[in-house]
């Protein structure tokens, strides 16, 4: 679906259109979390009560999660290339980045993952000034007995 977003960009002439097209991006973006979320979760989630996938299944499904990431970060890059989205992070309506999925260790974390579509500066501070990140993750760390009853979740 992306590539008919991005060839219906390229191809079509008609300005209206297109804007109608931009506006549908960041749902279609939203659309797609329910999809990383099962592929990152089903790939990397590590419990001690289950049996772990095995690595070729892991690879495939890690992979067809990559292809999606490449394939909306392209195509948010096309449109605002065309001035038709932001992404600047300090613009509420931007798309500067977008939801990678989430997956457990264990019983007490909880990872969620993020990708950036332009590579964005590691820290505000000048130095280090080339260092620059494409994925952030968020880590829940679920307090509560050694026996996984988890009380507040609290995000490192």
């Amino acid at each position: 679906k992306a590539e008919e977003f991005q060839t219906h960009l390229v191809y079509s002439r008609d300005r209206i259109h297109n804007e109608e097209f931009a506006r549908a991006v960041p749902i279609f973006v939203k659309t797609c979390q329910p999809y990383f979320a099962y592929l990152e979760s089903t790939a990397r989630s590590i419990h001690s009560d289950r049996k772990p996938l095995p690595k070729y299944i892991q690879k495939r499904l890690l992979q067809f999660s990559q292809h999606l990431a490449s394939s909306l970060e392209q195509l948010v890059l096309m449109y605002a290339s065309f001035g038709f989205i932001s992404l600047e992070e300090t613009d509420p309506c931007s798309i500067c980045y977008f939801y990678r999925g989430e997956f457990r260790l264990g019983h007490w974390f909880r990872v969620s993952t993020f990708r950036y579509c332009m590579p964005v500066p590691y820290t505000a501070a000048k130095e280090p000034a080339l260092l620059f990140k494409k994925i952030r993750w968020n880590v829940d760390i679920s307090e509560g007995t050694s026996f996984g009853d988890a009380m507040e979740p609290c995000t490192e």
